[in-house]
């Protein structure tokens, strides 16, 4: 049952993806290196001060 579960959800997923993309407008998603900068400037802001 677990797996049928899980292609079940898979598949909900997949339908309502193609759905989003075909009647809204979704901005691109940023790549992985834009991501992890931005990630590295957020952590650089809430670093605690060395000593």
């Amino acid at each position: 049952m677990g797996v049928l579960s899980h292609l079940l959800s898979i598949c909900i997923g997949a339908y309502g993806g193609a759905y989003l993309a075909q009647n809204y407008e979704i901005g691109k998603v940023p790549s992985m290196s834009e991501l992890a900068k931005r990630l590295e400037g957020y952590l650089q802001q809430y670093k605690k001060p060395e000593r």
